[in-house]
């Protein structure tokens, strides 16, 4: 619970103990976390972020999945991608981060730079029990609204709507730690650490997003 308060004091104290403490489990829980939000805003469809790209990937979800899973498929795909996700975006994330920071003359070691991705979103995992209760609870009219849910969030509750801004106000707060501790790191100024995280990820920005319909 420290991250909240002290962000830069507990990466630096997890880094010096051990820099791979929880880097993976966190990775994996994190990626649940943002692949179950982007299923509730989908219709509860367990892989959204997948689909509508290539005709032959569409028809392999459809096959594996079905065209209506049910709530045991529907968790274990968001499981599954979610875990892989949120590993693949940790180690990415920290090799482009290493790679930005040694161009703009910092010196932090990898091990490091993957700690401090992953305990920087640890925050965001607090809002996993709260998108699964909103799951469980309206699961019949996401179903209902299909991939139109983010569009009428309205017509489901005012708590959506607020839940969707908490989720993005954590996010940026995640990202403040990011910068801040990625700058401890590096032995560089927090500008620069902006720099850092700008070059590295804008690149992955561009190519994410238009692929998942911006929402994961």
């Amino acid at each position: 619970m420290t991250i909240w308060a002290w962000p830069k004091r507990t990466v630096k104290g997890i880094i010096e103990d051990d820099p791979n403490f929880g880097v993976i489990i966190l990775g994996i829980l994190v990626g649940i976390t943002a692949a179950l939000r982007s299923s509730v805003l989908n219709g509860l469809h367990p892989l959204p972020d997948l689909i509508g790209h290539n005709t032959l990937l569409d028809d392999i979800i459809n096959v594996g999945i079905g065209h209506s899973p049910g709530i045991f498929m529907t968790a274990a795909s968001i499981i599954i991608f979610g875990s892989v996700m949120g590993v693949v975006l940790v180690l990415l994330g920290g090799f482009l981060l290493r790679l930005g920071g040694l161009i703009s003359g910092g010196h932090g070691l990898s091990k490091n730079i993957r700690t401090v991705v992953a305990w920087s979103f640890a925050p965001y995992t607090i809002l996993f029990p709260i998108w699964v209760l909103v799951a469980i609870f309206n699961a019949g009219d996401f179903r209902q609204l299909g991939i139109a849910t983010s569009i009428a969030m309205s017509s489901i509750g005012w708590y959506l709507p607020v839940l969707f801004f908490l989720d993005n106000a954590i996010r940026i707060l995640c990202l403040t730690y990011l910068i801040i501790s990625l700058a401890d790191v590096h032995k560089i100024s927090p500008i620069r650490s902006v720099a850092v995280v700008l070059i590295a990820f804008v690149p992955l920005t561009l190519v994410v997003i238009p692929w998942q319909g911006f929402h994961f």
